[in-house]
């Protein structure tokens, strides 16, 4: 996986030795009878999600690129890792929009180690776990090729579906599970799609990046509120104080905490209309 396999050529890619959406769900069934993928194949998976940054699973090299005809909603729920049963995260999928674009990428994989590991991982992570099903679309980066991807529809018993923005926000900054804190995986997100896609244009992504750095305003102001000036007004001390930041409380959440001191510019540009109303919000 090294920095010249990101630019390689997609002209090798071989489609007629290329897993379908269909193997794939076969051999999720023969592999539990210990078949094996034949040494001569390849897989291609499109990321959007997580995967974008986390793919957890070797590969021969990845490409950015795009799909047509999708959108990418944070519609699907989550109980394992970004979430817990009786009080789910909100994960991405994708939902058919026919003239919707989603920038990922594309990982490119090859022979049985390769390919069986990562499906191995996959099928664990997304459909096992996650109430995903894989499919198949056409990715466009230096060229045009078919591609497995991973989605979650509303028959899946974790579907969510659509909510206010503010709705999904208030979910996520709420949200921790196994893998981390629900916060984590909408920042890590939409940081990488800004290094690996800029050209990519995802309005959804973006208003609920800014609608959950108003919950985490919210947050930051009670606090300066309890723990530096008393009730006071806190619009004259807030940018010199750091006691609300370095004071810890029994039902904190490190990753929230952690946010206030990675990401102040940006909370720090939605204090500015809320500080003078304040608000009750779940530490």
């Amino acid at each position: 996986m090294g920095a010249n396999l990101f630019e390689c050529s997609v002209d090798r890619v071989d489609m007629k030795n290329t897993l379908t959406a269909e193997e794939v769900r076969e051999w999720v069934v023969r592999s539990q009878s210990g078949t094996q993928c034949p040494e001569s194949r390849s897989l291609l998976v499109f990321g959007y999600g997580s995967l974008v940054w986390l793919p957890k699973f070797a590969y021969h090299h990845r490409e950015v690129g795009c799909i047509h005809g999708f959108v990418r909603r944070f519609w699907q729920g989550n109980v394992s890792h970004r979430g817990v049963p009786g009080s789910p995260g909100r994960v991405v999928t994708l939902v058919a929009d026919r003239e919707g674009v989603t920038w990922g990428v594309a990982y490119h994989l090859k022979g049985k180690q390769q390919i069986e590991s990562a499906l191995q991982h996959l099928v664990t992570r997304e459909m096992i776990k996650g109430g995903y099903d894989v499919a198949t679309t056409m990715f466009h980066g230096q060229l045009s090729y078919n591609v497995l991807t991973f989605v979650a529809t509303p028959d899946n018993a974790h579907y969510l579906g659509p909510a206010p923005v503010d709705t999904v926000a208030n979910t996520i900054v709420n949200s921790r599970g196994q893998s981390g804190h629900n916060l984590e995986y909408i920042f890590n997100l939409v940081d990488a799609l800004r290094v690996e896609a800029p050209q990519g244009v995802d309005n959804h992504l973006h208003s609920l990046e800014e609608a959950c750095h108003r919950r985490l305003s919210h947050i930051l102001i009670n606090r300066h509120r309890a723990f530096c000036c008393d009730g006071t007004d806190t619009s004259e001390c807030m940018a010199e104080c750091h006691k609300c930041l370095t004071t810890r409380h029994s039902d904190d959440d490190a990753y929230i905490i952690d946010c206030f001191t990675r990401r102040m510019d940006k909370i720090k540009a939605v204090i500015a209309p809320i500080v003078q109303q304040p608000e009750k919000v779940k530490n």
